[in-house]
């Protein structure tokens, strides 16, 4: 398969797909419990319960311990909550160990430019979000779609691979770099975040656009299984993470076959065409309404979850008479934040891609999101990414609309905000 773009090789046998949240919570944990020097979490945010409350613990024991951590979340996410927020949590643990740990809260130049948004923090995360999860502790590195958040690490279905690869490491730990260049800073524990930086969109697409580059190992040959990095952020022209999956999509065959799943099915024209266009058969996989986390919120969070069914209605009509199977995931009790591609050949999966992206419109033009897709001819690997895949599917159903039906007010409504979600 040809993919087009930079590549970091690493052994698949490197490679690890975790199976549960409780096994990515645990995980985590471990890794940081582990690490000696270096600590980089990017989030949207981080929760304030019991468990979230030993992931704080963890991280100032490392702290405590001489390593280095950077902690970057969304601007608005992250200060929502005032004493229980993570500005708050997180204020708490640098008064004490500044010396050794950043904090960045990236505060997107789509919100900067609104001066509503400016003033509500929760109309921000509508505009645009810091939406990457890079979880690297030394050179063990969890990529997954996973806030760090209760019920990330309980009941709500999501992907966490973890890879342990200084290389990889290097690369992720580098764009986070980048992100806190962008981002408000905690400078002193007396003067508060530093809200002086203005973002300059061409420095962070040259930035991206560098770092990419710098990380181009394709010559190297003595591995079974490349990762191909990406970052998406639509608002300062970086797109990557589109560029790359429509390449893969063009390069298919008739033989192959693709599943695709998201827990917020409204992907933009782009990668529409290119999954009507593509040449392998295909298997689509959203959220039954019940497993919406915004299924039955209050108004107007209500119209989100029969939004998204008219999303998924347009969706299937924009790709026309392209021969597919499209299905909804539903456990009783659990909540949908799946999302991901899997590539397959006879019946081995060759292929799959991870990280934070919905792949919706918000994911390609507003988010700034990160990840990347393994190619590999470790059999090893090919099993557990698709016993992955299979864990997922175990829990699909055929599409049913009649289980919530859509008021006249989302029907108006929707197609006219369709671009933020």
């Amino acid at each position: 398969m040809l993919v087009n773009g930079p590549a970091i090789p690493i052994n698949g046998d490197d490679v690890h797909v975790l199976s549960t949240p409780v096994e990515f919570y645990e995980q985590l944990i471990q890794n940081i419990s582990q690490a000696k020097d270096r600590l980089v979490i990017t989030s949207l945010y981080i929760g304030n319960g019991q468990l979230e409350e030993k992931l704080y613990r963890e991280i100032e024991s490392f702290l405590e311990r001489g390593g280095s951590a950077t902690i970057i979340v969304d601007h608005g996410r992250g200060l929502r909550g005032e004493k229980k927020s993570t500005y708050a949590r997180c204020l708490k643990m640098y008064k004490q160990y500044h010396h050794n740990l950043t904090l960045g809260y990236f505060y997107s130049p789509l919100v900067e430019q609104s001066i509503v948004a400016k003033r509500i923090s929760q109309l921000q995360e509508t505009l645009a979000t810091q939406h990457t999860k890079i979880y690297l502790a030394d050179d063990k590195l969890i990529l997954s779609g996973a806030n760090l958040e209760s019920a990330y690490f309980t009941n709500r279905q999501d992907r966490y691979i973890q890879f342990s690869n200084r290389k990889l490491g290097n690369f992720f730990s580098i764009l986070a770099q980048i992100i806190t260049k962008h981002s408000y800073l905690m400078h002193s524990p007396d003067e508060g975040l530093n809200d002086a930086r203005k973002v300059d969109f061409s420095s962070f697409k040259a930035d991206v656009n560098a770092h990419l580059s710098n990380f181009d190992g394709l010559k190297e040959s003595k591995h079974d299984t490349l990762f191909h990095p990406s970052v998406q952020a639509g608002w300062a022209d970086v797109r990557n993470d589109e560029h790359l999956l429509e390449s893969v999509l063009s390069n298919l065959t008739k033989e192959d076959k693709m599943y695709f799943c998201s827990g917020y099915f409204n992907p933009p024209s782009p990668l529409c065409q290119a999954i009507s266009s593509t040449k392998a058969s295909v298997e689509l996989l959203s959220a039954d309404c019940r497993a919406n986390g915004f299924y039955k919120a209050k108004f107007p969070k209500s119209g989100i979850t029969p939004a998204y069914q008219l999303f998924a209605d347009d969706m299937l009509e924009e790709l026309g008479s392209k021969e597919l199977n499209y299905n909804e995931w539903n456990r009783d009790q659990w909540t949908f934040h799946a999302k991901g591609m899997w590539f397959y050949t006879s019946s081995s999966c060759f292929a799959a891609s991870i990280g934070s992206s919905n792949f919706s419109h918000r994911s390609y033009l507003k988010d700034l999101e990160a990840g990347g897709l393994i190619s590999t001819q470790n059999k090893s690997l090919q099993n557990a990414l698709d016993a992955e895949r299979s864990r997922i599917w175990a829990h699909a159903h055929e599409r049913n609309t009649s289980i919530q039906k859509v008021p006249n007010w989302v029907k108006k409504v929707a197609p006219r905000l369709k671009a933020f979600f």
